[in-house]
């Protein structure tokens, strides 16, 4: 079953649990989604327990004054090793392949991601084409396949870059800024503003694949003051408690980010 995400814009909203690309309904409930440009939409007053969508104290770097090799300073060896793989792609003119989005998508910021979505560009043409710069960097492996991803955290419309390495190919995709906060070690993410879910991200037929596990979906309630919350795990209704469970099991704390060395610092 294929269906579009699209960005809601009236008072007191509900989160769309949606992607772009196909979305299957397993016996489980779980949702798969493939693609990754579903918006959401605020809702006030939502949940106090969940994430913001705030940066790292790192200091912007352009694009052009990172010293990717430099990175050695910043990274304990064994993680620079990991890194190492990706320099072709950051370094040098190796094409990265861009997850494509679908044709009649919506997206506030779809007109910038029409330069390189579905397209083989490098690393620097994309910031280029974004006018961004990068303020941090991760290595992990968010899609669980023994292979470490490279995520590049920058200042654009789409702060969040995420690269898979298969082979001697790159492969690639961008998030909004409320479409990927607090990674977690375990390899969720949050999606959302008030009410969203937790997503995890895994890779095969050279796509990446968004699957939500857990999540929080908040109503106002007659009077238009309250905020109702319901809670799901794999796309089923549960209560508080059971959820709450379920974040302390598989949110396992964020990521770790390195700052990226500048030129002439």
């Amino acid at each position: 079953m294929v269906e579009k995400i699209r960005v809601l814009l009236p008072v007191c909203m509900i989160l769309c649990l949606t992607a772009c690309g196909d979305r299957k309904s397993e016996s489980s409930g779980k949702l798969t989604t493939s693609g990754n440009m579903a918006t959401t939409a605020s809702v006030s007053g939502g949940s106090s327990g969940v994430p913001d969508y705030s940066f790292n104290d790192f200091e912007p770097v352009r694009y052009e004054d990172v010293v990717w090799t430099a990175m050695n300073e910043k990274m304990p060896g064994k993680e620079y090793d990991g890194f190492s793989d990706y320099l072709p792609a950051l370094t040098r003119e190796v094409p990265v392949h861009w997850q494509a989005a679908e044709e009649d998508e919506e997206d506030a910021y779809q007109d910038e991601a029409d330069a390189f979505r579905g397209s083989d560009k490098t690393v620097r043409q994309v910031f280029d084409l974004l006018e961004g710069k990068v303020r941090s960097v991760s290595l992990w492996d968010m899609t669980e396949d023994g292979t470490k991803e490279l995520v590049i955290e920058g200042i654009s419309s789409y702060p969040h870059m995420i690269i898979h390495k298969e082979g001697n190919e790159y492969f690639g995709d961008v998030f909004a800024r409320r479409q990927f906060q607090s990674p977690q070690k375990s390899g969720y993410f949050w999606w959302g503003k008030g009410s969203g879910h937790w997503y995890h991200l895994t890779f095969r037929d050279k796509k990446f694949v968004m699957t939500a596990e857990a999540g929080i979906e908040a109503k106002t309630k007659e009077n238009g003051v309250d905020i109702k919350e319901i809670y799901y795990i794999h796309d089923r209704k549960t209560d508080r408690n059971t959820y709450k469970k379920w974040e302390k099991e598989n949110l396992t704390g964020e990521i770790k980010w390195y700052e990226v060395p500048e030129r002439n610092a």
